[in-house]
């Protein structure tokens, strides 16, 4: 993992970036230098969410496929065959990934300022007496899904998303 420049993708300024096309299991993420002034539970989504971007790459690499899914191979190729070469691994993650996302989040949050984040007054404005829905870290866990299939059919999309811009866009911890 790096820190540095990131390109473009679709016309987006990407958070970071996964590269799994340096070689046999050499697989480099790279942190956006221009997204790095962001609370440490942003970056630690974006970390979890790139690297499950290399472990479906490393999955897609193994013949005994991942832990997390023993059929990978099997189930992976519907995905490629029916959202193409670019982004089968987005609806992948939106599919079978997010829980997992959402419980990772939720287990390093008291470790990344909690008491902080649920002490702020922007927090406190969207989830009063810091009552942090059970569903908020699900919330974070969609980000960087969003256009996916099951994102798009959410009925919960835009209550997640108005959450990430009120409370963890505007938290002031800065990861250090």
């Amino acid at each position: 993992m790096k820190v540095g420049p990131t390109p473009r993708s679709n016309g987006w300024e990407v958070n970071a970036l996964t590269d799994g096309s340096l070689g046999p299991y050499r697989i480099e993420i790279t942190l956006n230098e221009k997204k790095l002034n962001r609370g440490a539970l942003d970056i630690a989504r974006t970390i979890i969410h790139e690297l499950i971007h290399a472990e479906i790459i490393r999955a897609n690499d193994l013949v005994e496929g991942a832990s997390w899914d023993p059929d990978f191979q099997v189930n992976y190729e519907k995905y490629r065959n029916n959202y193409g070469k670019d982004w089968p691994s987005h609806e992948y993650m939106a599919e079978h990934m997010v829980n997992k996302i959402a419980n990772a989040l939720r287990q390093v949050h008291p470790y990344l300022g909690l008491d902080e984040f649920r002490s702020n007054p922007e927090v406190l404005s969207v989830f009063p007496r810091n009552s942090i829905p059970s569903d908020f870290y699900k919330a974070m866990a969609w980000v960087g899904l969003d256009g996916t299939i099951e994102y798009d059919k959410n009925p919960s999309r835009d209550t997640y998303k108005k959450w990430h811009n009120d409370t963890v866009q505007k938290h002031p911890k800065p990861c250090n």
